[in-house]
C-alpha cells in the first residue's frame, strides 16, 4: 500500500491556511522603506495602556475579600492583565492582547506598506497558498515610533510575550537570561522547533531577526520589576500593616526601547535566497543595514548582554552589506562569540558551519513522484511510503509541534485535511 496526495487534498491543506481570518505567522518589520514615515511618538499611548492594566491588577487584588491576595496572587493577575495573550486564526498561535490593542488604534501614526513596496517584496511570501513553491511565509508589520526608535508593532508583542516566557523558563528551571535565550534561538536544522531557528522564525519566514531577540530580552527585564517586590525597579509594592498593594512607579517603554530593537541597526540575517532578494531591494534604496555612528556603536556595546541579542557585526562597528548565505553570520548558543556560516549548496541545502563542526539543514520540497521501488522496477513489492514522505506532511508536523509547545488541541480543520489524506490511497 501506498500515499498519495492528490491536488485536491494538496490544495484544500494550502487553502485552509490562506483564507483564515487573522495571520497567524511570525511579522516581519521593514523599517528601511519607512524610515521617514513616521514622525508622531506612540509612546504615551502605549504606556498608558500598561498602566491601566497595572493599576487594574493592583485594584482587584485589593478586592481579594476574605483571602488575602499575595504575591503570587498578585504575580498571576499581573500576568493575565499585561501578559495575556489571544491566539491568531486558524493555527491558535498566540499573540500578546497589547499588539492586537496597537493595531486596533487608528489613532495612532504608523507605516503600513503593501507588501510588494517591502525588502521581502520581490516574491509573494504573504500569499500562503503559495508556500509549497515558495518555501516561505512572512507578513510585514506595521511601523511606529516608540521613544524616539523606529520599531515594528511585532517588537511590542515579543516584548511581553516572550519576555514573558524568559521569566518562566528561568524561574522555573533555575537558570539565567543567557540559557534562556539560547532556549530561545534553538539550533539550526531544527525547523519544526518552537524557537527563532524554527517555526517562529528561521525556518518558516527565513529571517533571523536580532532585535527581535533584543526585545524579548528587555521584556524579561520589565517582567523581573513588575512580577516582584522589593527590587529597586518593582512597579509594586505592598504596606506591610494593611497588606494593601500601590503603584511605586509609572510604566513607560522610554526605559526598554533602545537602538537594539530597530532592524536596521540590529541588523537581520536572512536565508541565502531571501538574503539576496533583500540585499537588491537595499541596494535600490541606497541603504545598508548597520552603523558606523560611533555614538550609536557606543550606545550597543554599553547595553546589558548586548552579546545575546546584537548582531556581531554591528557590536564590531561594521556595515552589513552582505546577508546569511552570503556572508551572514548567526548565533548558535549562548555565548556565540563567533559567526555560523550560512552557505547554499549545490543540492538546495543549507550548511551551518562553526569551526570544525557543520550542522545541515536541507531545505527542499519533497517529491510526490513514485521511486523505482514504487514502480516495481527492482523486483519487489511496492513499498509503503509514509505520510512524512508527501507533501501534506509539512502541515502536520507545523500544527503537531505548535500544539505540542502551547498545550492545546489541533483545530479540526487540520485534522480534516490529514483524514483526507489518510483516505486519499490506493492498496
Amino acid at each position: 500500500m501506498r500515499w498519495r496526495a492528490g491536488p485536491v487534498v494538496v490544495m484544500a491543506a494550502v487553502l485552509g491556511l490562506a483564507l483564515q481570518p487573522g495571520r497567524a505567522w511570525a511579522d516581519e518589520t521593514d523599517n528601511f522603506t519607512c524610515r521617514g514615515r513616521v514622525t508622531r511618538d506612540s509612546l504615551a499611548a502605549l504606556d498608558g495602556w500598561v498602566n491601566a492594566r497595572l493599576r487594574e491588577a493592583i485594584e482587584q487584588a485589593n478586592r481579594a475579600g476574605k483571602k488575602p491576595c499575595d504575591e503570587a496572587c498578585l504575580s498571576r493577575l499581573l500576568q493575565d492583565g499585561i501578559g495575556g495573550s489571544s491566539p491568531k486564526g486558524i493555527t491558535l498561535i498566540p499573540g500578546s492582547r497589547i499588539a492586537k490593542w496597537v493595531n486596533g488604534q487608528t489613532d495612532l501614526d504608523r507605516c503600513h506598506l503593501e507588501f510588494k513596496e517591502t525588502i521581502y517584496g520581490a516574491r509573494r511570501y504573504d500569499q500562503p497558498w503559495r508556500f509549497p513553491f515558495l518555501h516561505r511565509i512572512i507578513f510585514v508589520a506595521d511601523s511606529i515610533r516608540l521613544s524616539g526608535q523606529l520599531v515594528g508593532v511585532d517588537k511590542v508583542d515579543h516584548f511581553i510575550r516572550e519576555g514573558l516566557a524568559h521569566w518562566k523558563f528561568i524561574q522555573e528551571r533555575g537558570v539565567d537570561i543567557a540559557a534562556s535565550m539560547a532556549h530561545e534561538v534553538g539550533t539550526p536544522g531544527h525547523g519544526m522547533a518552537w524557537t527563532e531557528y524554527g517555526v517562529k522564525g528561521m525556518s518558516l519566514t527565513g529571517v533571523f531577526a536580532y532585535a527581535d531577540l533584543a526585545a524579548g530580552y528587555f521584556g524579561y527585564r520589565f517582567w523581573q520589576d513588575a512580577l516582584a517586590l522589593g527590587r529597586t525597579g518593582s512597579f509594586v509594592s505592598r504596606d506591610a500593616a494593611t497588606g494593601r498593594y500601590t503603584q511605586r512607579r509609572t510604566f513607560t517603554f522610554a526605559d526598554y526601547v533602545n537602538d537594539a530593537w530597530d532592524e536596521t541597526i540590529n541588523c537581520s540575517i536572512f536565508v541565502p535566497k531571501l538574503g539576496v532578494e533583500v540585499a537588491a531591494a537595499l541596494a535600490k534604496r541606497a541603504m545598508t543595514c548597520g552603523t558606523t555612528d560611533p555614538a550609536i556603536r557606543a550606545r550597543l556595546i554599553a547595553l546589558p548582554d548586548a552579546a545575546l541579542y546584537v548582531n556581531p557585526s554591528n557590536l564590531k562597528g561594521e556595515v552589513q552589506t552582505r546577508q546569511a548565505g552570503i556572508g551572514g553570520c548567526a548565533p548558535v548558543d549562548s555565548n556565540w562569540p563567533g559567526c555560523v556560516r550560512v552557505k547554499p549548496s549545490p543540492m538546495g541545502a543549507r550548511s551551518f558551519e562553526r569551526g570544525s563542526q557543520a550542522l545541515h539543514h536541507t531545505e527542499s520540497t519533497e517529491s510526490t513522484e513514485d521511486t523505482d521501488e514504487d514502480r516495481g522496477n527492482s523486483g519487489t513489492p511496492p513499498k509503503r511510503t509514509s505520510v512524512a514522505s508527501v507533501f501534506p506532511a509539512w502541515l502536520w508536523r507545523f500544527v503537531r509541534a505548535t500544539f505540542a509547545e502551547t498545550g492545546a488541541q489541533p483545530p479540526i480543520a487540520a485534522c480534516r485535511v490529514r483524514t483526507l489524506l489518510l483516505q486519499n490511497r490506493t492498496d
